[in-house]
């Protein structure tokens, strides 16, 4: 998160952010940056003319997050096992979900017994792996 205070004005003025990847917003304050890199933030004053810029780098993610997950082991011979996956808070929907097994959905249902790993992708593509589950 960068938080910006502008201070001595009465007016708001405008916020231009841009930086890595064709990113620009307009907002004051930037939240859940995970692609690093340099973000410059222009202020406008309220007259327009005036302006003052800085830069902040951005070294990795905001925050690892894990899934959380709920496994029901599967019967031997069976396909009654399941896992089920809630991401954590620190992501930020919506997110991708690959799993070892080729699946790209968000849970596992009617599986047989084995190893299953997950890597979940939030919409900034910041990863979280799961442990697998057996």
């Amino acid at each position: 998160m960068v938080d910006i205070s502008v201070d001595g004005i009465v007016e708001t003025p405008t916020y231009e952010w841009t930086g890595p990847n064709d990113f620009f917003a307009s907002t004051e304050d930037l939240f859940d940056l995970c692609n690093p890199g340099e973000y410059t933030l222009k202020i406008i004053f309220p007259d327009g003319f005036c302006y003052t810029t800085f830069s902040v780098t951005i070294v990795k993610c905001n925050a690892a997050f894990q899934p959380l997950q709920t496994v029901k082991k599967a019967c031997p011979g069976q396909s009654n096992g399941s896992i089920s996956i809630t991401p954590s808070p620190e992501g930020v929907a919506p997110f991708a979900y690959q799993w070892s097994n080729g699946a790209i959905t968000k849970d596992l249902l009617e599986i047989e017994s084995g190893e299953y790993c997950l890597t979940i992708t939030d919409v900034n593509g910041c990863d979280a792996k799961s442990e697998c589950d057996t």
